[in-house]
């Protein structure tokens, strides 16, 4: 579900091991986007959107779909708590239908949960590119609308153009994307009761969108990131670290050092994950459409190292001497119970934040030439560090947007009904 340019390598395996995950839960505390026109909007937008499989035809005309990837997982906008399925890429799509009149027409959205603004591809749109469904129109919807240079939300990270267009360029999740600012009737699938439209959304209308690794399928990407004031819950129990603002559409944490087993790798130092915004390379980010964790080379290849020498001299492990398919580092295992014996990594976040990741989420069994393996699930990236969504079950991630601040914390998603 994402790939910016300079995020590529990040995202080359999206496939390859999230079936280890099947029963598991990922927590997330967000909020829907909120329409544009904020004197008519009536508090929060508290409904539920079914995960669709992105593989499942859609009628484009009615937003039915005829299999739900999650029979019983919707998304409620204000808790997500989406179960991780094997379902390939994307991982997880919400059909919203844009526009109105003639003009309408129902998608797969990727969710986006690094990005700060909801995009999808408007005609005229480069370069082309096979989508499900036809390119939106925006000339056929009478309630479409551009944001004016003078309005409150055209600042920056957007930017006003003679011609009254705010433009907005952003490198989210899913491509690199440019055009204008606009609202317009959404209509979202709602499990309980319906339909529910919300007029006024504020959205991205792209007539460039580079990189666009959509699969032929998802025609743009819902950002779900933002959490608001008195929506935030209490975290007398959870740790935090700042966010970051140092790119114009994503959010970034600072991560400052790697332990193994308790032990800090003191090779690995604040340095290696910093961002270079001139180059658009370095930082860290936390995505849950990236299946593992991708982790700046430079740390990576320390990390790696020490994770071999102690399965080696700790348990009596070798790294296997071949390549693993949809894998970076394997080793062979033939001893019975070894598996609760693996590491534990700890990441050292900005402010003294710590997030321990234990062995079960770090090592997936695979059978490969009749041998069973344990391959690590982080992987090496030349680009930047992303922690994945395999490394963040059963942690409740809130993103507190008015204070900058992300807050994390363990807990049983799957016991969690609340």
């Amino acid at each position: 579900m994402i790939h910016p340019c300079s995020l590529y390598s990040a995202y080359s395996h999206k496939s390859s091991t999230m079936s280890c995950l099947s029963v598991s839960m990922l927590c997330f505390l967000l909020a829907l986007l909120t329409p544009a026109n904020l004197t008519s909007a009536t508090g929060n937008i508290g409904f539920s959107l079914p995960l669709v499989s992105s593989h499942h035809k859609l009628n484009h005309t009615t937003g039915e779909i005829g299999e739900l990837l999650l029979p019983e997982g919707d998304v409620n906008p204000m808790n997500v708590r989406p179960k991780v399925a094997p379902a390939g890429w994307p991982m997880f799509s919400v059909v919203v239908g844009v526009g109105s009149g003639r003009g309408q027409h129902f998608y797969k959205l990727a969710l986006d949960f690094v990005g700060n603004l909801t995009w999808i591809r408007c005609k005229p749109c480069t370069p082309e590119e096979q989508q499900e469904g036809p390119i939106f129109d925006a000339a056929l919807s009478p309630k479409y609308a551009f944001v004016h240079t003078t309005s409150f939300y055209c600042k920056p990270p957007f930017i006003g153009h003679h011609g009254d267009k705010c433009s907005f360029s952003a490198t989210t999740s899913l491509a690199a994307a440019h055009g204008y600012l606009a609202t317009d009737l959404f209509t979202f699938g709602d499990t309980n009761t319906g339909h529910k439209r919300v007029e006024g959304l504020l959205f991205g209308c792209a007539h460039r969108a580079d990189e666009f690794w959509n699969h032929g399928i998802v025609v743009g990407a819902m950002s779900l990131n933002k959490k608001f004031g008195s929506d935030v819950p209490n975290h007398d129990h959870a740790h935090s670290t700042a966010l970051m603002y140092q790119d114009t559409m994503l959010y970034f944490i600072g991560l400052e050092g790697v332990s193994l087993n308790g032990q800090r790798l003191t090779r690995i130092n604040r340095g290696m994950f910093s961002r270079d915004q001139a180059r658009k390379h370095g930082g860290t980010i936390i995505d849950v459409g990236t299946p593992e964790t991708r982790m700046i080379r430079a740390a990576y290849d320390i990390l790696e190292a020490a994770v071999v020498a102690d399965l080696q001299h700790r348990l009596g492990v070798r790294r296997a001497g071949y390549r693993v398919p949809g894998s970076h580092l394997c080793f062979v295992v033939s001893i019975h119970g070894i598996y609760q014996k693996l590491p534990s990594i700890t990441l050292h976040l900005a402010g003294g934040a710590q997030l321990t990741i234990k062995w079960d989420l770090l090592f997936v069994t695979k059978m490969h030439h009749g041998a069973q393996h344990a391959c690590f699930l982080i992987f090496p990236d030349e680009k930047m560090t992303v922690l994945g969504a395999a490394q963040q079950v059963d942690t409740r991630f809130t993103i507190d947007v008015d204070h900058r601040l992300l807050y994390f914390a363990p807990e049983n998603c799957g016991n969690d009904s609340s």
